[in-house]
């Protein structure tokens, strides 16, 4: 919707045909959606979903080891 305002109002501001008003809407639109996605891409980019450390999945590694293998059992 606010594609098609915007378009209008050019159209009344600049006197431009419709059409281009149209097509100069869309590739604002289009300029500011492939910006936020490679703005998006960038963060995405630096996320760690799992901080664990080396000593950390050592620790779990052995935490398994002794669970498959009890020491009494």
């Amino acid at each position: 919707m606010a594609g098609l305002a915007a378009a209008h109002l050019l159209n009344r501001l600049t006197g431009l045909p419709l059409w281009a008003c149209y097509g100069l809407a869309a590739g604002g639109l289009g300029t500011a959606s492939v910006k936020l996605l490679l703005d998006a891409r960038d963060q995405l980019a630096g996320l760690r979903p799992l901080p664990q450390t080396t000593e950390a999945l050592g620790e779990n590694l052995e935490w398994l080891k002794d669970q498959l293998n009890p020491v009494g059992g």
